[in-house]
């Protein structure tokens, strides 16, 4: 049976599904604008040198992997949107990954190319969490050979690992998972077959040089606190995916949510080689869920961290279930072009299908191209089961797909913070060697990419760019002494002096003091970032 996408006529089809993606969210991508976290990234990669900023991720709570990519373009000069283009190109890769590498079916396709797995909020919002699909789909794209392979596979996890701390669990699991494969393999002396294990370790070693010292507090809870918290954390990571804008398609994404898991459960419980892959998905999963209970607030992106994680591990069930094993064995690489998958056809890298019971269990090697496949008692069986995890997922992405259409319209209408409306009119209007003072340092960071001749502002007397998270970054407007300590600092330079108010609390203040008001950006922005000017001297 020939891959469907090696059909010339079908082949130019998903290439073109591929541009339509690429287009989209380059178009979206385009009517971006960077706000506060993207802002902060090119605004650190800008300011510090290489050791530098590996001194700062502790501040940061995550490794450095996208920042180093960012390194060599940021230091060139590029503007803070040269984020923007590289995550389009990144997950426009992930997305190759899916059409062209994936054991899934067209119908499975689609969905994870155009749901929320890939669509907008890894490729067009520039964070690290943008280098998450790419390097799970690698992962899933070069398990079948990880054994020939074994130091690009490793090499993968161990970027995984550098990407950011809510994915960490999947980096350890699949490390762990592929330590106990190659002791158990032992073909070229323990010491040979584990040696690839070196890079994760070595990352895993280098991400906890990073967060040390943590900066960030793991709450503390008593039992019945603990409980609350992560059942909060778990609904919150549900309703995240979830498209809650409309009633119906709520309770529609939810019933099919559940139908899902179910499918996926059974899926495990029935074939053998799916149960470590679920088991690793439900770890990532727990693991978000106590992350956010403990240490980070939950948002859209980190919640789709744990979708991006079950497509993986459905690939790599998938993958391993067609080969009929878990554990070493030679085979044709997934990523040099899968069929989809058939139960007991099992596929070679040319993207023809090799029936076990058509071979003796064991046959085939890499010269031949064939795989190593387990004759199964009842491969229809195992057929319907994966068909059937296909189907009840592809469901559950296209029905969650609906949750990000309102987003899109959103972001090619309303600016995404106003600090471009703010950084223009600043630097139109307001000289170059007045003093900016500022009451909240995340938001206002927003401003600094797009102002022209000014690399900081000033907050509690101290000039800043970037924002170090561990360090006091903003004053309260409600103690009595915060209009006077602006007034003082006002007082102390020459030249004249604004105010670029973020939070409502200081604009009443401002106002109430008297202050004049000079710029107030009231449109409608995604995340009601807006910004304020009060003249102060």
């Amino acid at each position: 049976m020939k891959n469907e996408t090696e059909n010339p006529r079908k082949k130019a089809l998903w290439y073109l599904i591929l541009a339509l993606y690429a287009v989209i969210n380059a178009f979206l991508a385009f009517h971006h604008e960077p706000w506060r976290d993207e802002a902060q990234s090119w605004l650190i990669v800008r300011d510090l040198n290489f050791l530098q900023i590996i001194d700062l991720m502790n501040s940061e709570g995550h490794g450095c992997l996208w920042y180093l990519i960012l390194y060599p373009f940021i230091k060139a000069g590029a503007s803070v949107y040269v984020q923007n283009v590289i995550a389009v190109i990144i997950n426009t890769l992930a997305a190759y990954l899916v059409i062209f590498k994936s054991p899934f079916p067209a119908y499975l396709k689609i969905p994870v190319v155009s749901g929320t797995v890939l669509m907008y909020y890894f490729p067009v919002i520039a964070r690290n969490y943008a280098l998450v699909p790419v390097l799970l789909f690698l992962i899933a794209c070069t398990f079948e050979k990880r054994h020939e392979m074994p130091y690009l596979y490793a090499l993968f996890v161990a970027m995984l690992v550098q990407t950011h701390v809510y994915i960490l669990m999947a980096g350890f699991a699949l490390s762990l998972w592929f330590l106990i494969e190659r002791i158990r393999i032992n073909k070229n002396g323990l010491i040979r077959d584990v040696l690839p294990l070196l890079l994760p370790l070595f990352s895993g070693i280098l991400l906890i040089i990073e967060l040390t010292p943590l900066t960030s507090e793991v709450a503390s809870y008593s039992a019945g606190e603990e409980a609350y918290m992560l059942g909060r954390s778990f609904i919150s990571s549900v309703r995240r995916v979830m498209p809650g804008s409309y009633r119906s398609l709520y309770i529609l994404s939810l019933a099919t949510g559940v139908l899902m898991l179910l499918t996926l459960i059974y899926a495990a419980i029935r074939l053998r080689e799916m149960r470590v892959p679920v088991l690793i998905f439900f770890c990532v999963w727990g693991y978000q869920i106590w992350m956010n209970a403990s240490v980070y607030n939950m948002s859209t992106q980190r919640a789709l961290l744990v979708v991006v994680a079950l497509v993986s591990m459905v690939w790599i069930g998938t993958v391993a279930v067609a080969g009929g094993k878990t554990a070493a064995g030679d085979g044709a690489s997934s990523c040099e072009g899968p069929g989809v998958y058939t139960g007991g056809v099992s596929s070679d890298g040319a993207g023809n299908m090799t029936d076990p019971e058509k071979a003796p269990a064991g046959t085939g090697s890499a010269a031949d191209g064939k795989l190593k496949t387990d004759i199964r008692t009842d491969t229809g069986t195992d057929t319907r089961i994966i068909k059937s995890l296909h189907i009840s997922l592809s469901i559950w992405l296209f029905v969650t797909a609906v949750r990000a259409v309102p987003v899109y319209i959103s972001e090619v209408n309303d600016p995404y913070s106003n600090g471009v409306n703010a950084a223009a009119f600043i630097n139109s209007d307001i000289d170059r060697q007045a003093l900016i003072l500022t009451d909240d340092e995340p938001i206002a960071q927003a401003v600094l990419p797009f102002l022209e001749g000014r690399d900081s502002l000033s907050c509690m007397g101290e000039d800043f760019s970037y924002v170090v998270y561990s360090e006091p970054h903003a004053e309260d407007p409600e103690e009595a002494e915060w209009l006077s300590s602006v007034e003082s600092r006002a007082d102390g330079y020459g030249g004249e002096v604004y105010y670029l108010a973020c939070e409502s609390k200081a604009v009443k203040a401002l106002q109430a003091a008297g202050y004049q008001e000079v710029y107030a950006d009231e449109t409608s922005a995604i995340t009601d970032d807006n910004y304020r000017l009060f003249k102060l001297r």
